[in-house]
């Protein structure tokens, strides 16, 4: 197969999503600019837990900008390798969070010149009034704004979202289930508490319980289009969800949010019942785990030539199916933890007897629902918490469901860790491994959503 084949154009128009999308991060940095410009507080937040700090900041009247998706839009727009620089050259290490790294050196530009960098895009990040931190999946997120706020010189408050222990499932009725909501609402009162000190803001509940009803109503439209996905062909490819995670994950506190996947959701809709799928000719099907080279999106085209299309990806930003609230919780708080708690232990129990992990079990569970025939496993050099599970997964996915996995190294941001060429060349080698993997799923009685010869 020559590189030239490889770059064959696609034959199957975009989803008016996937481009409405890209609008819609450009009205958000629009609409944060206006606002911080008319004098409402800014709060840097980390993402950790975005819908949950969204709908606290929200109901308070803040504004809130995320240094996560402005390093990811660096690394689009192949502009993020002069903050990196600029971090390290501060003393930090280039194998800390690429996000971390890049808005640190953001930062400490943002303090040498006064304000934000000439030609930032989007106008940059408004300078903060405070900022939120998070200690939960994430091992950068402890230190990382308290780090940031030696340039910005703002208070910042972390908060200690404590992780599900493994052996714990999804109950409304099991003690230990009821301390860690309690422990986690708690939690969001505190910083609650902190904002009101550092801005002059006050919390209403009321305003409060609409926006986390938004959210939910947000997840639950996109979670709908994910299970989409999951026809075959498959309607819609990573490549094309990428960008669609903004809605979900950055604005959804919006109501516009919830409009939009139910859009997308139309068109997943008529694509299925037409037959159509995100590339002409689907022979494979394949789970990206983890996060995207946001400096490269057009990985996954590669593989797209002989037939294989990415269904699924990226535990972190999957919108959890629609969790059980309790019908006799009506506190805000206690909806955003239940929230929460479903979707870190909802797997648990199918984990303890198979994978070990709830993440590792969700590609177990997508490589079985998706009919997948092989996974892309993408090695972070900056990302160490989404990257150590991959190995561990590609054991599972192979022994549970002998789903073949490629391992492919690179970073969420420096796109000096990636070389074209050579992913090309792995994308090229990988189709006789799903070939010849197909066929021993096939006579030993597998799945298998397209058929080969044997």
């Amino acid at each position: 197969m020559t590189e030239k084949t490889l770059e064959t154009p696609r034959q199957v128009p975009p989803l008016n999503a996937t481009i409405q999308a890209g609008e819609m991060t450009k009205k958000m940095y629009k609409r944060i600019h206006e606002r911080a410009k008319a004098g409402e507080p800014v709060v840097w937040a980390s993402a950790c837990n975005a819908d949950t700090t969204q709908a606290i900041l929200q109901a308070m009247g803040m504004v809130v900008t995320y240094p996560e998706n402005y390093s990811a839009l660096l690394a689009v727009k192949k502009v993020a390798i002069p903050y990196l620089d600029v971090c390290t050259s501060d003393g930090y290490s280039s194998l800390i969070c690429g996000y971390a790294q890049t808005t640190l050196g953001y930062g400490r530009l943002v303090k040498e010149q006064g304000g934000v960098p000439p030609n930032s895009p989007l106008g940059g990040m408004p300078k903060p009034m405070a900022m939120v931190g998070a200690t939960q999946g994430c091992d950068a997120r402890f230190k990382w704004l308290q780090s940031q706020s030696r340039y910005q010189n703002v208070p910042v408050y972390c908060i200690d979202g404590s992780s599900v222990p493994s052996d714990l499932t999804f109950s409304t009725t099991n003690p230990m289930a009821l301390k860690l909501v309690k422990y986690l609402t708690d939690e969001w009162k505190e910083l609650v508490r902190f904002l009101e000190k550092n801005t002059g803001k006050k919390m209403n509940l009321d305003d409060l319980d609409a926006v986390v009803d938004n959210v939910l109503q947000v997840r639950r439209a996109w979670w709908e289009c994910y299970e989409l996905r999951k026809a075959i062909p498959c309607p819609m490819s990573s490549k094309e969800m990428w960008p669609c995670i903004t809605p979900g994950w950055w604005m959804a506190n919006e109501k516009e949010s919830v409009i939009f996947y139910q859009n997308l959701k139309k068109e997943l809709q008529e694509r299925v019942s037409k037959g159509i799928g995100a590339i002409p000719n689907e022979k494979y099907r394949l789970l990206w785990a983890e996060l995207p080279p946001w400096h490269s999106l057009n990985v996954p085209t590669y593989f797209e030539k002989f037939g294989a299309v990415c269904v699924v990806e990226s535990d972190i930003y999957y919108p959890q199916p629609p969790p059980p609230i309790p019908d006799t919780c009506h506190d805000p708080y206690e909806k955003l933890a239940w929230n929460l708690f479903w979707a870190w232990s909802r797997l648990n129990e199918k984990a303890q007897k198979e994978s070990g992990s709830h993440m590792v079990q969700q590609y177990l569970e997508w490589g079985r629902d998706y009919y997948c025939d092989g996974a892309i496993l993408h090695f972070l050099v900056s990302c160490h918490p989404m990257t150590f599970p991959l190995a561990h997964t590609r054991e599972v996915l192979l022994k549970y469901a002998h789903i073949p996995s490629l391992v492919i190294e690179g970073d969420i941001i420096d796109e000096r860790m990636y070389t074209e060429a050579r992913m090309k060349m792995q994308a090229e080698s990988f189709a006789e491994t799903l070939e010849s993997h197909k066929k021993i799923r096939q006579r030993e009685g597998w799945p298998v959503a397209h058929r080969t010869t044997l």
